[in-house]
C-alpha cells in the first residue's frame, strides 16, 4: 500500500510540474483572433496602413476616410489585417466601420447595417437623367464627370448610402440610385433629355483661339476635371457642339470642354502670346501624371507619393532637387499668403496623417485647385484647397 501511494505521489509532482512550466510558456506565444469573416469594410478617418499588428511596425500607406478595402479574416491587438494592393497590411479596428469581435454573424451585419450597404441586382442600366459619377458614395466625394441622359451603365449591385457602384465608358465611380433607370430611353426620348438637361447648342464650328489661359475641362461645368491648362493664343478646333455656356473641342493639349467667353475668332499677334511662365510650365509637366498611382515613398512615373510627386516635377522642370521630404519643401521657397497663389506654388496642409510637421503637399493650377498625389485610393488628383477637408487642414504655401 506504501507503495503504491509513493507511486501516485510521484505522478502528481510529475503532472504539477508540467502545469507550470505550460503556464510560464503560454504568455509567451502570440495568437491571432479569427474576425467573423472577410467582408469589405470602410475606413470612418484618416489611418495609417502598418506592416504589422503594433505601432512599433513600418507604415505602408494611408486610408482616408470612405476608402474602402478587405479584410483578412483575422485580428490581433486590436488591429484588423487586410488586403493592401498585392500585400497585407494592418489598420486599427477603431478606424473602420466595421469592429471586429468573436461573435460571429450578429456583429457582421450591425456592422454592414452601419454602412448602409446592401445589394441589388447588377446588370446594365441608363441614366435618366444628366449626373455627377463620384469617386465615393457621397455627395461629398469628387465628381469624375458629368455623365449625360441617356447614357448605359454597368451596375455592379453594390449600393452604399442610395448611391450605386457603376462601370461606364465615362469611366468607373458612383451614381445616385435615383439616376438609373433598367428601361433603355428611345432615341427622340435621349435626345429630347439631352437638349433639356444640359442646355446643349450648336454654333459654327472651325479654328479660333484661347484668348487667355483657360482650363481644358473633360466636361462642360467648373465641376468637371481639368485635362490642362491651355496658354493664350493657342489654336483651337471648336466643334460646333455648346453646352452650358462651354465649347467642345480638339486642340495640340487635348480634346474637351472649354468655356466659349476664352474663344474668339480673331488671331492674336505674336505679341499678345502670353510667354509660359515658370509654374506655368510646372503645372503643364504636372498635368500629364493626372491618374497616376499612389505609392507610398514613390518618387517616379510608376507611382508617387505627395511628396514624391511635387519632387519628380520641380527637379524636371526647374532642375532644382528640392528632397522628398515636405518638411525641406516648404523651406525652399518665398511664402505666400492664403488666397494669394499663382499656379505652380506648393501648398501644405498639416494633421492629414502624414509623417512629418507638414504632412502633404500639392502643386497649385489656378482656381482654388491643386493637382497632388492625394492616397492610395485615388492616386493623382485634382482637388479643391476651399474643399472643408483641405481648407480645414491648410496650413502654408511657398513660391519657388
Amino acid at each position: 500500500m506504501s507503495t503504491l501511494r509513493l507511486r501516485m505521489r510521484t505522478l502528481f509532482s510529475a503532472l504539477m510540474a508540467l502545469a507550470v512550466i505550460a503556464a510560464t510558456i503560454a504568455p509567451l506565444v502570440p495568437v491571432q483572433r479569427a474576425a467573423a469573416e472577410q467582408i469589405d469594410v470602410m475606413a470612418i478617418d484618416q489611418v495609417y496602413v502598418r506592416s504589422g499588428p503594433s505601432t512599433a511596425d513600418a507604415i505602408l500607406g494611408e486610408l482616408h476616410y470612405g476608402d474602402w478595402v478587405t479584410t483578412t479574416g483575422w485580428e490581433t491587438n486590436g488591429f484588423v489585417e487586410i488586403w493592401y494592393g498585392d500585400w497585407v497590411g494592418y489598420v486599427y479596428a477603431d478606424y473602420l466601420d466595421y469592429a471586429p469581435s468573436t461573435s460571429s454573424s450578429t456583429t457582421t451585419t450591425e456592422a454592414v447595417a452601419s454602412s448602409e450597404t446592401w445589394w441589388e441586382s447588377d446588370g446594365w442600366m441608363y441614366t435618366n437623367d444628366s449626373v455627377n459619377l463620384r469617386t465615393g458614395p457621397s455627395t461629398s466625394d469628387g465628381i469624375v464627370t458629368v455623365v449625360p441622359a441617356g447614357t448605359s451603365i454597368y451596375r455592379t449591385g453594390k449600393i452604399t448610402n442610395g448611391f450605386a457602384e457603376v462601370d461606364s465608358d465615362y469611366g468607373a465611380g458612383w451614381i445616385h440610385n435615383d439616376y438609373l433607370s433598367w428601361n433603355a430611353p428611345s432615341a427622340s426620348v435621349t435626345t429630347e433629355q439631352v437638349a433639356a438637361t444640359s442646355n446643349t447648342t450648336w454654333e459654327s464650328d472651325g479654328w479660333l483661339y484661347a484668348s487667355s489661359n483657360v482650363n481644358l475641362r473633360v466636361g462642360p461645368s467648373t465641376n468637371d476635371g481639368i485635362v490642362t491648362v491651355v496658354p493664350a493664343g493657342t489654336s483651337i478646333y471648336r466643334t460646333g457642339k455648346m453646352s452650358n455656356g462651354f465649347a467642345e473641342v480638339e486642340s495640340d493639349y487635348g480634346s474637351g470642354w472649354i468655356h466659349n467667353d476664352y474663344l474668339t475668332w480673331d488671331k492674336p499677334v505674336a505679341e499678345v502670346v502670353v510667354e509660359t511662365t515658370q509654374g506655368q510650365k510646372m503645372v503643364n509637366f504636372a498635368m500629364q501624371y493626372l491618374g497616376y498611382p499612389y505609392v507610398w515613398a514613390g518618387n517616379t512615373p510608376r507611382g508617387f507619393d505627395c511628396s514624391g510627386f511635387t519632387q519628380y516635377v520641380v527637379q524636371n522642370v526647374l532642375g532644382k532637387d528640392i528632397t522628398h521630404s515636405a518638411d525641406i519643401q516648404a523651406t525652399r521657397g518665398t511664402a505666400v499668403k492664403w488666397g494669394d497663389w499663382q499656379v505652380g506654388d506648393l501648398i501644405f496642409f498639416t494633421n492629414t496623417g502624414g509623417s512629418g510637421y507638414y504632412s502633404h503637399v500639392g502643386i497649385y493650377i489656378g482656381d482654388g485647385q491643386m493637382i497632388h498625389a492625394e492616397n492610395p485610393g485615388t492616386g493623382v488628383v485634382i482637388s479643391s484647397l476651399y474643399s472643408s477637408y483641405y481648407s480645414s487642414h491648410y496650413a502654408y504655401a511657398v513660391r519657388l
